[in-house]
């Protein structure tokens, strides 16, 4: 088999791409399979998974310990974030909201009350902020994989949130979550 046609070529990954530690894919494993009757693959994910199952709140907090390492680009909108402006929208602050995206993708909230929300979804956990006002929610996010993209829904009853995210793209799809927390 000829590799002529690749000289001078770069193939592989982009120059300055990493593999993920075998640590952080078995928490991101974890996060996607909590709840179902799976074997995890690896000790890691075993370790993640049993953490997630017995003490959600130290599973949520090394899942947030993650995410504040990772560096995320700032944004140039003037927005207040992380603040409830209306009495029709509960307050968010340090609470955790797992339901749906899309084709029955599990989905997962932890909002914080510096405005930042960690947003977990069967293939990574990313960071946004949010805003709550007159029974509406919103998220945004920089997603370094897929691109930015918002989530904005409606309130039910303060325990449930039903809306769709919207990525830069134009591709959209439905999510529905329930307080956990």
């Amino acid at each position: 088999m000829s590799v002529k046609h690749l000289e001078g070529r770069r193939t592989g990954r982009p120059r300055g791409s990493k593999s993920t530690p075998p640590a952080i894919r078995g928490l991101m494993w974890a996060g996607r399979n909590v709840g179902r009757d799976i074997e995890p693959p690896t000790a890691a994910a075993w370790y993640w998974l049993k953490l997630a199952q017995e003490q959600p709140e130290k599973f949520i907090a090394a899942v947030a310990e993650l995410n504040a390492s990772i560096k995320q680009p700032q944004s140039n909108t003037n927005v207040v974030v992380g603040k409830k402006e209306s009495p029709a929208a509960p307050d968010l602050a340090n609470t955790w909201w797992s339901g749906s995206e899309g084709a029955n993708r599990k989905l997962s909230f932890l909002f914080r009350s510096d405005g930042k929300v960690l947003i977990t979804d069967e293939v990574e956990i990313n960071r946004g902020t949010w805003t709550a006002q007159a029974g509406q929610l919103s998220i945004d996010l920089s997603n370094l994989l897929y691109g930015n993209a918002t989530y904005r829904g409606t309130f039910h009853d303060n325990d449930s949130i039903t809306g769709t995210c919207v990525r830069v793209s134009g591709h959209s799809w439905p999510f529905s979550v329930t307080r956990q927390t």
